[in-house]
């Protein structure tokens, strides 16, 4: 019997909202006037709580799972080492002489030609060419002018003192030579066969393979006195010697304290 109220209680506001009678609309305090006359108060209450609950609706509930759900937080990337210095040491080295005073121009053109080679490190394995690092053809955009080369003059005149100096150091050092020519004529600062020309148009240079299991850097540098070629390697770091930790000094005994004698009781006079 009560299934069928509440099936009743349904269809009753959808009958009283109807056209009903005359044609005439019912209002709400009709509605009232006719759940009052079908059903008991406690009926009443049970269908008012019905129908003016909210539905939870798919999307309510999906949207009310979504706030549930915490963020991920990012991983946090452990920073990564500094890179340790690295100790360098000369294993091949050659001193050279400036040109003289009145070839300043082959001096300017050695200089450039240090500034291109120094720390230039070459790979195990690598060969390093001396025409490719300087410029080929020594052309005045890469800083060269004209100076004094065998039989004239012309751009980069004087780079061959260089080459010819750090074929020297890459000997000393243990480098493989794997190009290497003699000037058209005798130069000053070389004897035969221990000269290295440089010439762009027959095809002249100057390279050696680094053969180690490590880096060589090459160090070029100048002053009042001449030019300075060397071939360094790295060397291993020295051991860090532990810090020297201050002495324990051993605590006093604390003094034992004094003994306090007990309290003799007096004796009573003799009458």
């Amino acid at each position: 019997m009560k299934k069928k109220r509440l099936a009743m209680a349904i269809v009753l506001p959808m009958i009283c909202v109807s056209i009903t009678g005359n044609g005439n609309v019912k209002t709400s305090e009709e509605v009232s006037v006719h759940m009052e006359e079908t059903f008991t108060e406690c009926e009443q209450e049970v269908i008012t709580e019905t129908i003016e609950a909210p539905a939870v609706t798919e999307n309510t509930a999906e949207a009310t799972a979504e706030t549930t759900v915490a963020p991920e937080q990012p991983a946090i990337e452990a920073p990564a080492p500094a890179p340790e210095a690295i100790a360098w040491a000369s294993i091949g080295h050659e001193d050279i002489v400036l040109y003289p005073a009145n070839e300043d121009s082959n001096n300017v053109n050695a200089r450039v030609a240090c500034g291109y080679i120094n720390g230039r490190i070459v790979k195990p394995g690598e060969t390093f060419s001396y025409a490719n690092t300087i410029g080929r053809g020594t052309p005045p955009e890469k800083g060269y002018v004209i100076a004094h080369v065998v039989g004239g003059y012309d751009y980069g005149g004087g780079v061959c003192k260089i080459s010819s100096a750090l074929y020297h150091a890459a000997k000393n050092a243990g480098c493989k030579i794997v190009e290497r020519h003699n000037h058209s004529q005798p130069v000053d600062y070389y004897a035969q066969g221990d000269d290295a020309a440089i010439a762009y148009r027959t095809r002249k240079d100057f390279r050696f393979r680094n053969v180690f299991d490590h880096d060589v850097m090459i160090q070029a540098a100048y002053d009042e006195t001449g030019y300075h070629l060397d071939i360094l390697a790295p060397q291993p770091a020295a051991p860090v010697a532990p810090e020297p930790q201050p002495e324990a000094v051993p605590e006093a005994p604390a003094p034992a304290p004094e003994a306090v004698p007990a309290p003799q009781p007096e004796e009573a006079p003799v009458a």
